[in-house]
C-alpha cells in the first residue's frame, strides 16, 4: 500500500479507560515519524512503488457489544459493517480498519490460534476492505501474548502493551501483504512473522519494564521489522 493510509479504531467492549485508549491512538498518531517505521518504506510492490505513509488515524468509535461478548471471526467483519452501514465509518480501500476487544471479550480462536490477525474482506458493492482483530489478553492469555514479560510492561498495563504490539505486527503486514498474496517468504511467513516478539535492545523503565521506543512521549516495547534490503530484524532504518 501506498499513499496515505488511513486508520480506523473500533474498540469494542469496555473502552472506559482513557489512559488505555490514549497509549494505542498516540502509537497510529505518530508511528510513521518515527525509525521503525521507515523500515517499512524498503518495500514495494511489482510496480516498484513503495510504501510511503503518512499514517492517519482518522476515525475512533466505541462500540458496546452489539454483538455480546462471544464474538465469532464473521463478527470482526459484521462490526465493521455495522459501523460503515450506520455512517459512523467511510467506504476506503487505502485504509485499515481495527476491530479491538476489550479484556471482557472472547473471541473464536483468539488465544488459542492468534493474538490478532489481518484480513480482507467483500462489501456488499465489491469493494475490498482491509481489517485487523487484536483482543485484550490480560484475564485470558498474558503470557502468550504480552510484549516481554507477562507480568510487567512499560506502561504496567500488560493488555494494553501487548495489544500495541500486535496492532503494529498487524498494520506491517497489512501495508505490504495486504491480501495474502504479496510480501512472503520461502516458507510462508509474513514479514512481521520473521521478527514475531523479536525486540532487540531495549531500556529498563522505572518500573523496571523493557522497552525500545518513545513515541511521543510514550514508552512502547515493538517487535523489530525486517529489513528486505538487509535481510534482517531492526528497531529501525
Amino acid at each position: 500500500m501506498s499513499g496515505p493510509i488511513n486508520i480506523h479504531f473500533i474498540y469494542y467492549g469496555n473502552w472506559n479507560d482513557q489512559n488505555e485508549r490514549d497509549i494505542l491512538q498516540n502509537f497510529f498518531t505518530n508511528v510513521d515519524g518515527t525509525p521503525w517505521f521507515q523500515t517499512l518504506r524498503q518495500y514495494s510492490n511489482l510496480a516498484n512503488t513503495n510504501i510511503t505513509g503518512p499514517i492517519q488515524l482518522t476515525h475512533v468509535l466505541a462500540n458496546e457489544y452489539t454483538f455480546g461478548t462471544s464474538l465469532t471471526k464473521q463478527n470482526h467483519i459484521d462490526i465493521i459493517n455495522e459501523a460503515i452501514d450506520k455512517n459512523f465509518l467511510p467506504v476506503e480501500t487505502n485504509a485499515l480498519y481495527y476491530v479491538l476487544s476489550s479484556k471482557d471479550v472472547q473471541s473464536e480462536g483468539f488465544c488459542k490460534d492468534y493474538c490478532g490477525y489481518h484480513s480482507h474482506f467483500t462489501r456488499p458493492d465489491n469493494t475490498q476492505l482491509l481489517f485487523a482483530y487484536v483482543g485484550n489478553a490480560e484475564q485470558q492469555c498474558a503470557p502468550g501474548c504480552a510484549t516481554g514479560n507477562p507480568d510487567i510492561s512499560p506502561n504496567s498495563n500488560v493488555g494494553i502493551d501487548g495489544m500495541i504490539n500486535i496492532m503494529a505486527h498487524e498494520m506491517i503486514e497489512s501495508l505490504n501483504d495486504p491480501f495474502l498474496s504479496a510480501w512472503y517468504d520461502s516458507k510462508g511467513q509474513e514479514s512481521a512473522d520473521k521478527c514475531n516478539f523479536n525486540f532487540g535492545p531495549t531500556v529498563k523503565a522505572d518500573n523496571n519494564a523493557n522497552y525500545n521506543m518513545i513515541v511521543s512521549g510514550i514508552k512502547y516495547n515493538i517487535q523489530m521489522n525486517w529489513n528486505p534490503n538487509t535481510a534482517e530484524c531492526e528497531i529501525g532504518s
